[in-house]
Parts: structure tokens; C-alpha cells; sequence
């Protein structure tokens, strides 16, 4: 180009040259140069789209899957606007149709068909995020959110990765099964149907492509099967070894499994892979700290903090330092992680509740001292219990859904014998509970708090219907629990003189108690069990049926 511009200034300068041949081989010379230029140009501009694709994807698997730190609300936004951001590089709307705008002469084939599957797997991380209940909300709000999950399924069956999938039809099945037990009356009829032959598809057709299996094992993660997830995972990575998020969310099912040792190599896999992503370098840590390999975890938390990148991963980065810290008993260096947490994001709650935790441990440290020290240890405890219960009023005041604040609150107004305001706490965290994994099982923590309190008030039937409560939650997450309901509850039913439904319940209890294989059971379990053959004894005792009593 630079050798034509010079031929065609030299014409120009030298008018006797006009009518030289070459001329015009000077023209086409120019001509092609700048074709060449133009489409390198376009080169770079399309293939440039790719690492921020690819960052945007990694964000939204990350926040996609719940387990990142922080809270709900912004993992569904964060996940939402990753999909958004990855998605609008190559020309995918909700509302358009078509596969991505892949230009052909800069992708070959395989490029452009991996572009499609993550748009496809985009799509419907945007439409699980939409189609997340959100505490208190109007009913309204997530039904219409659930119609738009829905069109995000449809727009991802418009890009043409395949005719339909496993993946998209579960899902179609369980958006569709929500609208028909919740949506409008005259809705929910053909929302039912449409969702029983949703399903019905879904059974006939096997997962086929590396992200129908990644997008059945993140749906099974979502629903705390994280052993199951693991399946649906590994057959992704065989169909593409290099799924990112098929390998980072195996890693986050082996660290909810407590298999820290096989997390910490997949997710060093992950950074090998993506060695700008530094949300791994967070839940590497966590697994480094569970196999207290202390100083790697320290490193693994302290490479986030020295960059100064997102605020959120910051954030993160110090509550996790913080959660070390008190692992290696550094208490003030910890409180100092948390409060700088909360000063850089005083609208979150992880940092308030560990700041509450450090303050709990350390009023409980001053109480076992009290007998040796004397009044003074236990006033001190008391004033590091009311400071964290202060930490945890600012939590709430902030973010009022946080089912997690109101819960810690409750363990310190139980240790302050504040037992109506502890009562009052549990009863609010498992009013802004979800009824289904892990959220369920801590649900059921909360209602057997709740019980305890409420009998000790001789709320009597009160308690009883905590205990119920317990026993109508999915037990897929709350057996032992639902196993703990059943003998408590027989004790405000004795209160009540409700003989038979007592000794129905002890009866229930102990058919669920384990066998121990001629083994003693451990010491609090054995005072349950003797508890409640003593309890079963005066049950007859009190019915007249006294050589059951003796066989007791």
C-alpha cells in the first residue's frame, strides 16, 4: 500500500507520467492493499470479541451456580448481566432470532459452533437466574419473571444448536409446573399440560452435547445434588475437555461434598485455563483452608486483594481471609477483614454475620473463663455478645430478606437469655427461608429453636406446631432434624395429656434411630434414646397398660 501511495503522489507531482502504464497497476495495487488492510482489520474486531465472550461466560457459570460469597440477590444480577454482556457480543437478543453473528472468513467451523453452545448455555443461565424466587416478593413479580425464563428458553432453541434439548425441556418442564400450581387461575390448567408433556419430551430425549450435560449437572447443583451434578459433569468434559464451565463447577460440587483435595486440583486446572478469572482462586482457598493448608490459602486470597479488579471479588477475598484468620485463632486480624468488608460493602451481610461470629466465640471463650476469673469475665462476655447482636442490627437494618443475619442474632440473644427476642429470630429467618436443600435444612435448625422456646413458655401448642412444621418440609435435606422433631414434639404433647399422639411420636423416633451394630451410641444421642423410653414408660404408666411400661 505504502509503495502505490508513493507511485500515484509521483503522477501527481509529475504530470508527464499521466499517461504511464502503470498506472493503473498502481490503482489495483492501492486497491488491494487497503481490501487486505480493511479485512484484517475486521479479523482483529471479530476475533477481539472472543476473550471478553469468554470472560463474560466465565462470570456468568461463576455466579450462575449460587456458591460465590455473595448474596443472592447479587449473584442472580451479576449472573443475569454476565449472560447479557457475553450474548450481545455476538449480536444474541432475546428478542431476535438466528444463530450468533459469527463472521465465517475469521471462525472456522469449530469456533463458531463452541460461540453457539455457550451462547445456548447463556441463555439458560439467564433464564434459571430469572426464574429464581426471591424472598418477599410479590407473587405477581415472579410469575411474570417466570414467563420471561420461558422466552429465554425459546430464543435458545431459535439459535439452532439443536432442535431441542434435555436440558431446555427440564427446564420448560419446571417453569411451566411452577405457573401451573401458581400463575393465574385461568392460566394455570394449559400451563400444567404443557408442562407434563414438557417432561414427558425431556424423558425421551438423552443429554447429547457437552452443554445439555454441563446444563443438567448445573441444574442439579442448584437443587444441593451435588453428587449427582458430578455425572452430567464429567460426561461434558469427555465431550469437551475444555468446558470451562463444566470443570469449575465440578470443582464447586467436590468442595460441597467436603472433597477439598479433588476441588483444589480441578480449580487449579480452571486458573491454568483462565488465568485472568479470579473468582477460582477464592473457592481454591476455601479447600486449601479445609485441608489447613494455611499458608497456600493465604496466597490463594491475598493474589485477589492485590489487584485492584472488581470490588465484589475483594469483598469476598476478605471475608474469606477473615474466615482463615479465625481458623488460626488471629481474632483482631480477622475483626479487621470484616470491617473492612463492611466499609466497602455496608449493604451485604457475609461480613456482619463472621464480624457477629468472632464476637459469639469470644464471649463464649470469656463465659467458660468466668468461674476462674469471676464477675468481670462474664460482664465481658456479655458486652462482646450485645456487639455482635449491634453488628447484626446494622445487617438487618440494611438488607431485612438476609434469612442467614436473622438467625445468628437468635444464637446471641439465646446466650444473652434473651429467649422471646432469640424466638422472634428464628421465627423471621425461617420466614425469609426457602423450603428446598440446604436453605430447608437450615430452616428446620430454626423451627426446632423456635419449639424449644416456645414449650419453655409453656406455649405448648405453639411448640407443637414447630415441630409439625419440621415434619412437612422435603426430608431429602431435613431427615435428621424431622428424626429430632418426632421426639420433641412428644414433650408438648405429654404437656397437652395427649398420651396416644405422644407415644405415637417416641414411637416414630425410635423406628428412625439408627442401629449402632451392638456399638454404644454417642453420649447425646443415648440420653435422647433414654429419654424416650422413659418418656414411652409413663405413657403406659399413665394409660394403665403397665407390663408395657415394664418392658420399656
Amino acid at each position: 500500500e505504502r509503495d502505490a501511495h508513493a507511485a500515484l503522489d509521483l503522477v501527481k507531482d509529475e504530470p508527464s507520467l499521466a499517461d504511464s502504464p502503470l498506472l493503473e497497476s498502481a490503482r489495483r495495487l492501492q486497491a488491494q492493499a487497503e481490501g487486505r488492510i480493511a479485512d484484517a482489520r475486521d479479523r482483529a474486531d471479530a476475533r477481539d470479541r472472543l476473550a471478553p465472550f469468554h470472560k463474560s461466560y466465565a462470570e456468568a457459570v461463576f455466579h450462575g451456580t449460587l456458591y460465590t460469597g455473595l448474596d443472592l440477590t447479587e449473584n442472580i444480577d451479576r449472573a443475569r448481566k454476565a449472560a447479557a454482556e457475553g450474548l450481545t457480543l455476538f449480536g444474541v437478543t432475546p428478542d431476535n432470532d438466528g444463530g450468533p453473528q459469527v463472521d465465517p472468513r475469521f471462525f472456522d467451523p469449530a469456533e463458531a459452533q463452541a460461540v453457539a453452545a455457550d451462547c445456548y448455555e447463556l441463555l439458560l443461565i439467564d433464564a434459571q437466574a430469572l426464574a429464581q424466587p426471591r424472598v418477599g416478593e410479590p407473587a405477581g413479580e415472579w410469575r411474570r419473571r417466570l414467563h420471561q425464563a420461558l422466552g429465554r428458553l425459546d430464543r435458545a432453541d431459535r439459535l439452532g444448536v439443536a432442535a431441542k434439548t434435555h436440558s431446555g425441556l427440564t427446564l420448560r418442564a419446571e417453569y411451566l409446573d411452577a405457573l401451573g400450581k401458581s400463575g393465574d387461575l385461568a392460566e394455570r390448567p394449559q400451563a400444567a399440560e404443557a408442562a407434563r408433556k414438557a417432561a414427558d419430551e425431556a424423558d425421551h430425549i438423552a443429554p447429547s452435547l457437552a452443554a445439555d450435560f454441563f446444563l443438567a449437572g448445573l441444574n442439579l447443583s442448584r437443587q444441593d445434588q451435588f453428587e449427582q451434578a458430578l455425572k452430567p459433569l464429567d460426561n461434558a468434559l469427555l465431550k469437551q475437555p475444555d468446558h470451562f464451565g463444566a470443570r469449575y463447577l465440578r470443582a464447586v460440587c467436590l468442595s460441597r461434598l467436603q472433597r477439598h483435595a479433588q476441588a483444589r486440583d480441578a480449580l487449579t486446572e480452571c486458573l491454568r485455563q483462565q488465568p485472568d478469572f479470579l473468582w477460582p482462586h477464592l473457592l481454591r482457598g476455601y479447600a486449601e483452608m479445609e485441608l489447613k493448608d494455611f499458608p497456600a490459602s493465604e496466597t490463594d486470597f491475598d493474589a485477589v486483594l492485590q489487584r485492584p479488579l472488581d470490588p465484589a471479588v475483594h469483598y469476598v477475598a476478605l471475608v474469606d481471609r477473615g474466615v482463615l484468620r479465625m481458623k488460626q485463632g488471629r481474632r483482631d486480624d480477622a475483626q479487621a477483614d470484616f470491617r473492612e468488608a463492611v466499609q466497602m460493602r455496608p449493604e451485604w451481610a457475609a461480613a456482619y454475620i463472621n464480624l457477629a461470629l468472632t464476637q459469639r466465640q469470644r464471649g463464649e471463650e470469656l463465659a467458660r473463663s468466668a468461674p476462674a476469673i469471676g464477675l468481670a469475665s462474664s460482664a465481658l462476655a456479655r458486652a462482646a455478645w450485645s456487639d455482635g447482636v449491634a453488628a447484626l442490627d446494622e445487617a438487618i437494618r440494611r438488607r431485612p430478606e438476609a434469612a442467614d443475619v436473622y438467625r445468628e442474632r437468635g444464637r446471641l440473644h439465646l446466650l444473652l437469655g434473651q429467649g422471646t427476642l432469640a424466638r422472634e429470630d428464628f421465627f423471621q429467618a425461617v420466614a425469609r427461608s426457602s423450603n428446598a436443600g440446604a436453605a430447608a435444612e437450615r430452616a428446620a435448625g430454626d423451627l426446632i429453636e423456635v419449639g424449644r422456646l416456645l414449650h419453655y413458655d409453656k406455649d405448648f401448642t405453639g411448640a407443637l406446631r414447630a415441630y409439625n412444621a419440621v415434619l412437612t418440609l422435603p426430608n431429602e435435606r431435613t431427615a435428621p432434624q424431622q428424626v429430632l422433631a418426632n421426639r420433641l414434639k412428644a414433650e408438648p404433647l405429654l404437656a397437652l395429656h395427649h398420651y396416644k399422639e405422644a407415644g405415637a411420636a417416641l414411637d416414630a423416633y425410635l423406628k428412625t434411630v439408627p442401629a449402632t451394630e451392638g456399638k454404644a451410641p454417642p453420649p447425646d444421642e443415648a440420653r435422647r434414646l433414654a429419654d424416650a423410653f422413659l418418656a414411652r414408660g409413663l405413657i403406659h404408666v399413665e394409660q394403665g397398660d403397665f407390663r408395657s411400661a415394664l418392658d420399656r
